[in-house]
């Protein structure tokens, strides 16, 4: 996390630039079902102003020699007479920024359609492959022949802390039985972006229109799909960006992620959604979890987009403790740590090279794999500004370091982090082996 956080820091006024390229064997290990693109460094989420577009025509999909988006489409229209070809923006990249204008994130879009992407991102297997091989050979992108048209997806909380995700019905296109939030396109046309502007002026004004219907699109969805009044909703905060990655290493299509929160409980947006919302057939059924759920837990099965929405919320929802909560909590794993380090039996989770009799994960001195992912749940929860400036080896006068810290936080985040080094170390080679 710090590393690539340093990168995107240190590589220039535009930040870190990421393609929508096959992802490695490491990240398939790490995230089986999708890739994070990007995920906010603001506590709870990115607000509108922080986010930037950038509308051009040459950020739009190459046409293929032997494409066969006309004969997929047909075949689409034939299964299910409801489709239509409706515009949407494509993604071509993102970059990591923290420019002069407050940017945190800038979009890199050009115009694409739901036909494109039903016959390129939605193409069979082979072809899929064959499309991004292609584009790797010939341009040096493997999404160059892609569509890859940027979906939202949004995280719907409740007033009394209850998470809504909707079942997908048998009348969608893709995962239906799966649970989601509130998801789709933003739609260039109701934004009254047609195509990419050539002048600097009209093409400054494009890309404001387009980045309010990012945000607005999640609130429309969120309405039509839930039944919720839009006067309800409070403004989206953007959490990250990821796309679909399958076993084979091929990434599909990416999706802003939202947070959304409500002023109704949970009991008003069931009764809501049971008066019978605009996109109703989309869904058969509302469920609710509490915030701090733990995926796979309850047997519910969810798409891929809303397993990586769901990590990011859990990742905002546990930055939003107190700073006096967060140094309580460094503080009681510090001892955890301490102590086991003291018993000489520090281990990160895999089988070293000593015979030890196994014991129950999480339990004992050699609970390793728990201890090492709480304390870096917890390293994490700092907030990245305030975890950069106190991760300075250089300590800032006393007089500053009350002001700027008045909690404590900031050091005990420094000494935590310098023990999960020391314990790392001292697990030697199971450590490493474990990443």
């Amino acid at each position: 996390y710090a590393r690539a956080r340093d990168r995107a820091r240190d590589s220039g006024p535009s930040g870190r630039v990421a393609r929508l390229t096959p992802c490695t064997p490491r990240m398939l290990r790490r995230r089986r079902s999708h890739v994070l693109l990007w995920s906010s460094p603001d506590v709870g989420g990115t607000p509108l102003g922080r986010v930037r577009v950038e509308l051009d025509r040459r950020f739009r999909r190459l046409p293929h020699p032997q494409d066969a988006i006309d004969a997929s489409w047909r075949a689409a229209l034939e299964s299910n007479g409801r489709l239509f070809d409706g515009s949407k923006f494509r993604l071509a990249a993102l970059a990591c920024a923290d420019e002069g204008d407050g940017a945190r994130l800038v979009l890199r879009l050009g115009m694409t359609g739901y036909k494109e992407y039903l016959g390129t991102n939605q193409a069979p297997r082979e072809q899929r492959l064959r499309l991004a091989a292609d584009g790797e050979r010939l341009h040096g992108d493997a999404g160059a022949f892609l569509s890859n048209a940027l979906g939202c997806e949004t995280v719907l909380v409740t007033a009394d802390g209850q998470i809504a995700l909707l079942r997908r019905s048998s009348a969608v296109a893709t995962h239906g039985g799966l649970f989601n939030g509130p998801s789709g396109h933003p739609e260039p046309s109701r934004a009254r972006v047609e195509e990419e502007p050539d002048c600097a002026a009209a093409a400054e004004a494009a890309a404001r229109l387009a980045v309010e219907e990012l945000f607005d699109s999640v609130t429309q969805e969120t309405h039509e799909e839930t039944n919720v009044p839009r006067a309800a909703l409070l403004p989206p905060r953007c959490i990250g960006c990821m796309a679909a990655a399958d076993e084979h290493g091929c990434v599909g299509k990416p999706d802003l992620l939202f947070v959304t929160r409500t002023t109704l409980d949970a009991a008003a947006v069931r009764a809501a959604y049971e008066q019978g919302a605009a996109e109703g057939w989309e869904s058969d059924r509302l469920a609710f979890f509490p915030a701090d759920v733990r995926l796979g837990e309850g047997g519910v099965e969810l798409t891929p987009v809303t397993c990586c929405a769901l990590l990011e919320v859990a990742r905002h929802l546990t930055a939003g403790q107190s700073d006096t909560e967060l140094r309580r909590a460094l503080e009681a794993w510090g001892d955890e740590v301490r102590a086991e380090l003291e018993s000489g039996e520090p281990d990160a989770g895999a089988p070293g090279p000593a015979a030890a009799p196994p014991r129950e994960a999480g339990t004992g001195p050699r609970g390793g794999r728990r201890v090492l992912q709480r304390g870096l749940d917890l390293l994490l929860a700092v907030p990245p500004p305030l975890a950069e400036e106190r991760g300075s080896t250089t300590p800032p006068p006393a007089s500053e370091d009350a002001a700027k810290d008045p909690t404590g936080v900031g050091q005990v985040w420094q000494e935590a982090t310098d023990l999960l080094c020391d314990y790392l170390e001292a697990a030697g080679g199971a450590a490493a082996r474990t990443g």
